[in-house]
């Protein structure tokens, strides 16, 4: 037996189940719809269209990508992230083979045009006037609305977001 046929499923309602997951339905409403599962969190779904249709559904997040290239650059310059990642000591700098800066901060969106303001006079223009420096500023927004987006609204944010020259744009469930 088959793990679709455990579900009670064939190839065609996975595919049934895959259409309606790409016009936007939430995995986790898919798996309630289908299978009948109050529990579920989508990873049933997308192990079950990896398997049998070869599609991956999984998108591995800017945070994650930029976590993994940092932990490459520590790497490259002898520095064990695990070592590295333990906080300093208030006053206490960092090593001197220390040459890159990174910095994240939550920020409502409230205070985000005073935070922007400030992280920029405060710390992105003082890097950027160090000899050989290079600095890039990395914008992310993450939302959870906790019910389904309506089409106006996700229709607008995606072109706000393709406007502004976001390379990452999308919704998900």
């Amino acid at each position: 037996m088959s793990d679709l046929e455990a579900y009670g499923m064939d190839l065609e309602m996975l595919h049934a189940m895959h259409r309606e997951w790409e016009e936007g339905a939430s995995k986790s409403e898919l798996e309630r719809k289908y299978l009948g599962k109050p529990e579920s969190h989508g990873k049933l779904f997308s192990g079950l269209v990896r398997r049998h249709l070869g599609i991956e559904t999984e998108k591995e997040s800017a945070l994650s990508r930029e976590n993994t290239e940092l932990r490459t650059v520590l790497r490259a310059h002898g520095i064990d992230p695990r070592e590295a990642s333990r906080p300093l000591s208030q006053g206490q700098m960092a090593p001197s083979y220390a040459t890159d800066f990174y910095g994240y901060i939550d920020v409502s969106p409230h205070e985000a045009r005073s935070t922007l303001d400030k992280v920029i006079a405060e710390i992105a223009e003082p890097l950027d006037q160090a000899p050989d420096s290079t600095v890039k500023l990395t914008i992310e927004v993450r939302a959870s609305v906790g019910r389904p987006v309506d089409e106006d609204l996700r229709r607008t944010v995606i072109e706000s977001a393709h406007g502004l020259g976001f390379t990452t744009r999308t919704f998900e469930q």
